[in-house]
C-alpha cells in the first residue's frame, strides 16, 4: 500500500499574463519558508509569456485554509498559520480561521480545547471530571443529572465548531 502525503498549497499567477487573457501561474509549496515561496513565485514571473511580469496574486489553495483568508493575509500570513500548524492541529486551525475569519495564535493557544466526535459526551464526561465526585456518588447521581442541559451549558460557555468529520472546542476568552 503506498500512502502519498500532499503538501498544502497555493496557486500563484502572472498578473500581467493575467491581463493579457492567458493564465500563467504555478503552485506552490505554502508549508516552505515565506523566503522559497518567494523565490518560486519569482522563478515563475521569469517563465512568463509577459514581458511586463512582475507582480502576482494568489488565486487559490489545497491547504485547508479558506481561499480569501489565504489572499487577505498574504505569504507572510500564510507562512505564520503554517508554522502554527506544525505545533498545533492543523484542521483546528483551519476550523478556528474559517469560524472566526481571522488568525491571532495567541488567541487559539488560549482557546482551543479539545477535538471531538462527539460534543454531548464530551461536555458529560468534563462535568464528572471537574465535579470532583468519586465514582460511587456518580453512580449514585447519575440518575438525576440532565445531560441535555449539561450540554447546553457547556455549548454557552465555549464554542463548538464542526469541521470535516470532528467538533473543534474553544474556550470563550
Amino acid at each position: 500500500m503506498t500512502t502519498t502525503t500532499t503538501k498544502p498549497r497555493i496557486y500563484v499567477a502572472c498578473l500581467s499574463s493575467y491581463n493579457e487573457g492567458r493564465l500563467h501561474g504555478r503552485w506552490i509549496d505554502c508549508s516552505a519558508d515565506v523566503h522559497d515561496m518567494y523565490r518560486d513565485i519569482e522563478s515563475m514571473l521569469a517563465e512568463s509569456p509577459s514581458s511586463f511580469a512582475e507582480e502576482f496574486e494568489i488565486h487559490d489553495s489545497d491547504s485547508g485554509f479558506p481561499v480569501q483568508f489565504i489572499i487577505e493575509r498574504g505569504l507572510d500570513g500564510i507562512a505564520e498559520v503554517m508554522q502554527a500548524s506544525k505545533a498545533n492541529d492543523p484542521e483546528a486551525i483551519a476550523a478556528y480561521i474559517s469560524f472566526f475569519s481571522e488568525w491571532d495564535v495567541k488567541h487559539f493557544e488560549e482557546a482551543y480545547t479539545a477535538r471531538t466526535e462527539n460534543v454531548k459526551e464530551y461536555a458529560v464526561d468534563l462535568f464528572w471530571e471537574l465535579s470532583a465526585f468519586n465514582s460511587t456518588v456518580q453512580d449514585e447521581l447519575g440518575s438525576y443529572i440532565n445531560e441535555d442541559k449539561v450540554l447546553r451549558e457547556f455549548e454557552i460557555e465555549n464554542t463548538v465548531i464542526k469541521w470535516g468529520e470532528f467538533y473543534y472546542i474553544f474556550r470563550s476568552c
